[in-house]
């Protein structure tokens, strides 16, 4: 379940959203791979073709019965007023996981009662 979070600003044709391009999308879902261990690819600053979550998704490739990995892209904005200063409010993003159909039934309800 996704929290609070905020779309990127720089245009979806900029050079920071070309190289970026997992800001995109605040979801991405990926079959494991050990070489895939950053969102925007290996060396972001060197490359000048998009590279990483957009490049890897593009691959098309299963999930299904696959250790996934699963990348959310959060994300705040801060546009500073004069009321926040000295002190700047905090903001808390994130998100949460909620199963959902994970067991075929309740697990609790087989449990052995506590011991007296």
């Amino acid at each position: 379940m996704p929290g609070d979070n905020t779309v990127p600003y720089p245009s979806p044709v900029s050079a920071p959203r070309r190289r970026a391009g997992f800001v995109g999308h605040e979801l991405w879902v990926t079959p494991y791979s050990p070489a895939e261990m950053y969102a925007a690819g290996e060396v972001l600053s060197r490359d000048s073709v998009p590279q990483g979550l957009p490049r890897w998704t593009a691959a098309n490739r299963a999930v299904d019965d696959e250790d996934v990995v699963l990348w959310y892209t959060m994300a705040i904005t801060h546009l500073p007023r004069t009321e926040d200063w000295p002190i700047m409010p905090g903001l808390t993003i994130g998100f949460r996981l909620v199963p959902a159909g994970f067991f075929s039934h309740d697990p609790a309800l087989d449990t052995q009662p506590p011991p007296r």
